[in-house]
């Protein structure tokens, strides 16, 4: 049984944002809510969230239920923010019926990611430079939006918790939106040069952290038992998502602590792998839709589920990295904690 204990205070988040210019740094002041004290984070990691349905709702209902008893300082939302081809403009409508309205009651920041959902267009133009990508950056930055809970500063960028001079953590967002959806072969110049710019900003950034846990958040999985599968073989089309791939091993394992990720509609946490290192994947897009697992054996996992909705509760403290998996009834909403586990920097994953 928990004790409602949480005290709200401000938060000043240093963010580094990847820009057309590569980086500008800025500094968001955020009303945070923590649970006495700030050597604990306490955050949400949901993914495929935007349809503005009933399962949306469930699933918003429950984490709100979840915060009011144990805190929570923020959220990690995993792209598929707008279904089904994203936002045509910043006045779109379904910023509020599928974002704002359906997390009214959450008082807290949501930083996304972008899926492929967003930017349906990703593939058949420059990488990074699409429409609807750029609307949902820009929603940001819009001064009459609902609330100032949206928080995508750039298509890749990093903020530290719960501040700069003595991080908990470093989150870096990645943008797979513009490199996950063609095969090897198709792909164009802008996509590789778009993973290259991407990979040394990771590189930098990873070197620059000072935090005790490096967390790295996108939409696609590099591993996956679900339907869509691990990189590079997306589908079961050979070479479907290479190019995410290589950015993901090359610039990501074994330098992060944590992959999250979304885009199949199931909770995963899997255990670590030769190819990436010590980096634990957890998969978490079972936000709003669900499907049942494809291939339970194509990667070993700590625990897995298909069919249910839900989402993660993650607690980080220096030391220390605590999951809970709530599940979400479809149908009544009713929620449980069906999973917990813990990683410790003494005894590290991997």
């Amino acid at each position: 049984m928990y004790t409602k204990t949480i005290t709200a205070l401000m938060l000043l988040v240093t963010v580094l944002v990847a820009s057309a210019a590569d980086k500008h740094l800025l500094n968001v002041s955020d009303n945070a809510h923590h649970h006495n004290a700030i050597d604990t984070l306490r955050f949400i990691v949901v993914g495929d969230t935007g349809t503005g349905g009933k399962g949306q709702q469930l699933v918003a209902d429950a984490i709100y239920q979840v915060c009011q008893v144990q805190g929570c300082d923020f959220a990690l939302a995993l792209g598929d923010n707008v279904y089904r081809t994203g936002v045509t403009d910043l006045a779109d409508e379904q910023f509020k019926s599928k974002f704002e309205q359906p997390y009214a009651k959450l008082n807290f920041p949501f930083y996304m990611v972008i899926g492929n959902h967003d930017d349906p267009d990703a593939g058949a133009v420059k990488a990074g430079t699409t429409d609807s990508g750029r609307y949902e950056v820009e929603y940001t930055y819009k001064s009459d939006k609902s609330s100032d809970k949206w928080r995508l500063p750039a298509r890749y960028y990093r903020f530290d918790m719960p501040d700069k001079d003595h991080p908990i953590a470093t989150f870096l967002s990645i943008d797979g939106a513009s490199l996950a959806g063609r095969p090897e072969g198709q792909l164009v110049p802008s996509q590789l040069d778009y993973r290259d710019r991407q990979a040394q900003w990771l590189d930098r950034e990873f070197n620059r952290s000072s935090a005790p846990w490096k967390i790295a958040f996108t939409h696609f999985p590099l591993y996956s038992n679900g339907q869509h599968g691990n990189a590079g073989d997306y589908g079961g089309h050979e070479g479907q998502g290479v190019i995410f791939r290589t950015l993901i091993t090359q610039h990501v394992c074994g330098k992060a602590d944590i992959l999250f990720s979304g885009h199949d509609h199931d909770l995963q946490w899997l255990k670590p792998v030769a190819e990436c290192g010590k980096t634990v994947q957890i998969v978490s897009g079972a936000g709003a839709k669900v499907r049942d697992l494809e291939d339970e054996d194509r990667n070993e996992a700590l625990w897995q589920m298909g069919d249910t909705l839900g989402f993660f509760y993650i607690e980080v403290s220096d030391d220390s990295f605590k999951g809970t998996v709530y599940t979400v009834d479809q149908d009544d909403g009713e929620y449980r904690a069906a999973f917990n586990a813990e990683l410790s920097k003494e005894q590290p994953a991997g």
